[in-house]
């Protein structure tokens, strides 16, 4: 009787919790991502994104100022000082947009990469 109850209580606990998983995997990818920079890098949360409006935050986390620029947009950020934040909200089709840092020798280290929007 026990392991009945056991065998019960499992198949239960699977019944309930795959809906679950299910619809996290049909939501997509998020509409938000975070852009942390270093030298020499951004440190992204992710860098796929839904179409639409997306709210891209982050923070200067190195030593000297940086910016982010999505060439193809022309959209960018200001000049980011050590310790402070930035946000941007931008209006994106599905597609590939490059971004980079336009301090002088920052993309040629590293500081650059592609946001792709499903």
């Amino acid at each position: 009787m026990r392991r009945l109850r056991f065998a019960f209580a499992v198949m239960l606990v699977v019944a309930v919790s795959a809906p679950l998983a299910g619809s996290a995997f049909a939501a997509g990818p998020p509409a938000r991502a975070t852009f942390n920079m270093r030298e020499f890098g951004f440190d992204t949360t992710t860098d796929i994104v839904k179409a639409g409006t997306v709210t891209i935050t982050g923070k200067n986390m190195g030593n000297s100022v940086h910016n982010l620029v999505f060439t193809t947009l022309k959209k960018k950020t200001a000049f980011i000082q050590p310790g402070k934040s930035f946000k941007l909200v931008l209006k994106l089709a599905p597609g590939s947009y490059p971004y980079v840092c336009t301090i002088p020798r920052h993309a040629e280290n590293g500081m650059q990469g592609t946001l792709v929007v499903k």
